[in-house]
């Protein structure tokens, strides 16, 4: 039988904003504490819009263990909606909720899978079966084994159905992610499955296209400046065949983050640089089609970036916050961040005598002296391997020949500045 399926994973309910500061506007405060639960409504208003046949949840549909009650309250109210539809669903949990007794009972339709691998449940409609469904939750914070190599190979009562896996886990090393439930596709693909519903890793990403699908359906809410874009879930068609088609994206985020830059080069006059930042927020609103997070950084060399200093540049985020207060939707300007320079004649420099003369000619030479930049390499590596640098910083620089050339280069910038009276902040 024909059938659509819901993926949906890491709702962290609850979940506050990273690094937002209060606000002072009490609009944007209340719907940033009610981002989690908004996006989870228009999730559920999805389902039974689309007469969704059963709805999958790949873990840490709450942001703690720690049994909050409004997150439980508000996700057991969704299930309740979907049970009245006749829409089963199916959970695990993950890292950040792991499986224990919960203080609230979820209806009938709600199928938790347990921390022992176990099954298939059998969805049904009308009594006839659809899917055959797997999944593992969380017995603690930190799993850190393969969970994928419990997942059986089909089951003769499988036979002819769409087989489901839900999974929460680092599935290949994802970069900026814990590496939880570690596994590779090779785990993945050789199991018999058509769809491996994946939880954990915040950003939306097909891992496989098809025999079996392997799709990251992200989180449903960007919760830092890390997680720009639009976030939501997956739709799925599985056709009379068996077949599924490919993922349906939904968009359901009620607040979205951008980063944003912003060249001083063009401008003349603090006038225009306003007038030049405020069309870059309008763009941000008019494309996030409802309110929106803007972290902004004035960048480049310009002749305004002397008049940048600390008490200008909160007046200028003062400034365009009042431009856009009182919108609805609200674009909220974050926070303003001044990494500009001033301009430099890079060929006058250079054709000059002294050390900054030598300067500009020693870093141009290691920019393309291989051996200089794999001992670069080497001197940055040992760098980032110390415990206090991993510590501050959660996702390293990759180090290619690039990016060495990137670090060079802004490191000269940085010297110059330094080794020129006229260029003190």
């Amino acid at each position: 039988m024909a059938f659509r399926f819901l993926h949906a994973a890491d709702l962290h309910l609850g979940a506050p904003f990273k690094g937002v500061r209060q606000t002072g506007s009490e609009a944007v405060n209340t719907a940033l504490e009610r981002a989690t639960y908004d996006a989870f409504d228009r999730l559920i208003e999805t389902a039974l819009e689309r007469e969704v046949d059963l709805a999958l949840f790949a873990g840490d549909i709450y942001n703690q263990e720690d049994q909050n009650l409004r997150a439980r309250l508000a996700f057991q109210r969704g299930m309740e909606r979907l049970n009245d539809a006749g829409i089963p669903a199916y959970i695990i949990h993950g890292n950040h909720d792991p499986l224990r007794n919960a203080p609230l009972r979820l209806p009938e339709n709600c199928h938790t899978f347990p921390t022992a691998p176990g099954g298939p449940l059998i969805a049904r409609r009308e009594g006839r079966p659809l899917a055959s469904i797997y999944g593992v939750s969380y017995e603690r914070p930190a799993v850190r084994e393969n969970l994928a190599a419990a997942y059986p190979a089909p089951s003769p009562e499988e036979e002819g159905l769409f087989r489901i896996a839900l999974l929460h886990a680092n599935v290949g090393g994802q970069e900026g992610h814990d590496n939880y439930a570690p596994c590779t596709l090779d785990d993945l693909r050789p199991r018999g499955f058509d769809y491996w519903a994946l939880g954990h890793v915040h950003t939306r990403a097909c891992l496989h296209e098809g025999d079996p699908w392997v799709v990251y359906s992200g989180s449903l809410q960007g919760l830092s400046p890390r997680e720009t874009g639009d976030h939501g879930c997956f739709l799925i068609e599985v056709n009379d065949a068996g077949e599924a088609a490919s993922p349906e994206f939904v968009s359901l985020q009620a607040v979205r983050w951008f980063l944003r830059e912003l060249d001083i080069a063009p401008f003349r006059d603090l006038d225009a640089l306003l007038d030049g930042a405020e069309a870059l927020l309008e763009a941000a609103l008019q494309e996030a089609g409802g309110d929106c997070l803007v972290r902004l950084s004035l960048v480049g060399r310009g002749e305004l970036h002397p008049q940048l200093r600390e008490a200008q540049r909160l007046d200028l985020e003062e400034e365009l916050r009042a431009r856009f207060a009182d919108r609805s939707p609200f674009c909220w300007l974050e926070s303003l961040a001044v990494h500009s320079r001033r301009e430099l004649s890079l060929d006058a420099l250079r054709d000059g005598k002294g050390c900054v003369s030598s300067l500009l000619h020693r870093a141009e030479a290691i920019q393309q002296d291989e051996a200089a930049l794999a001992k670069l390499r080497g001197a940055l590596t040992d760098l980032y391997a110390e415990p206090e640098v991993r510590a501050t910083r959660r996702r390293l620089p990759a180090l290619s020949d690039e990016a060495l050339r990137e670090v060079l280069t802004e490191a000269t910038y940085k010297a110059l500045d330094l080794l020129d009276p006229e260029a003190s902040e």
